[in-house]
């Protein structure tokens, strides 16, 4: 009998703890399913925008029209449009810039650009036409820029990567040339973490995470790298790009250039949770049944 009973009470005691156990497992799966994710962190524009310029001078041997500089700025997108034209001469400018938020709050284009054009029919005009485009707000700061901002469970100071991507285009016909590059007078094109506006000159150096040379083109140019660099939330980004061209005409038909320098900026998807052991964005019984199945499993 004592055997009887020793075996009853083991196997109630087996029970009990398979309850107890039962219990933390159905309580953990309660916790899973509260599981909110969050991006983390989203880029927020705090100053600067985008500023352009075009100009055009048509002539040939009835005559001339132009110059006459046309100019814009614009915190989000700008398109300036100027156009000259004689008997048997065009020439038009024109420069754009769009920033252009993506992928929720997680990311952002900045693009600058440019496309002078001439056109004629008459030997031996004298004409052009300009266009630039860069990332600046005129008597204010150089640059434009953007803070680390917290979402949902997140906090300022918390560790964030922070991903870019940078692309340059230039391609020249006849006479003309492109330059992209920093702006107002830089050697450089940058990306600076933490250098708070207004910057009225050139970057601090030591503030810059990503550099490129300058370019200066008059046939054809086409590049891109990318990166990523360590912040934090609450941090300042900057991005300092610009393009200018210029397209000339003193033989031929027609002569343009056509290009743009564009900077993208992405966040890390900081939504992962361990508890999602199938990975499709979400905590459910799916999981808790993975979960269950390698419940007391012990490496051997």
């Amino acid at each position: 009998m004592e055997n009887v009973s020793r075996d009853v009470r083991q196997f109630l005691e087996r029970r009990i703890e398979m309850r107890k156990r039962l219990a933390v497992l159905i309580s953990l799966a309660a916790v899973f399913t509260t599981w909110i994710p969050s991006y983390g962190a989203y880029l927020s524009q705090i100053s600067s925008g985008l500023s352009a310029e075009v100009d055009a001078y048509a002539k040939d041997s009835t005559g001339s029209a132009g110059p006459g500089v046309v100019s814009g700025y614009d915190p989000n997108n700008v398109a300036i449009f100027q156009e000259f034209y004689t008997d048997y001469t065009y020439a038009s400018g024109e420069a754009y810039g769009d920033l252009n938020k993506y992928g929720g709050p997680l990311g952002v284009d900045v693009l600058v650009g440019g496309y002078p054009w001439i056109d004629t029919w008459d030997a031996q005009p004298d004409s052009w036409a300009y266009a630039e485009c860069e990332t600046r707000q005129p008597g204010v700061t150089n640059g434009i820029f953007f803070q680390l901002e917290p979402d949902v469970n997140e906090n300022v100071g918390d560790d964030i990567i922070v991903n870019f991507s940078w692309a340059g285009y230039a391609d020249v016909f006849g006479q003309g040339w492109c330059d992209i590059g920093g702006t107002s007078g830089m050697d450089h094109m940058a990306i600076t973490l933490n250098q708070s506006p207004p910057v009225t000159s050139v970057p601090d150096s030591q503030y810059e995470v990503w550099t490129h040379p300058n370019v200066h083109e008059t046939v054809y140019y086409e590049d891109a790298n990318s990166g990523s660099f360590e912040a934090k939330i609450g941090d300042v980004i900057g991005v300092f790009i610009s393009l200018k061209t210029r397209s000339e005409l003193t033989s031929g038909e027609y002569a343009y250039v056509d290009g743009y320098s564009i900077v993208s900026l992405w966040l890390d998807d900081d939504s992962y949770c361990p508890a999602d052991f199938n990975d499709d964005g979400k905590v459910d019984f799916e999981d808790f049944a993975i979960f269950a199945r390698y419940w007391l499993w012990i490496r051997e």
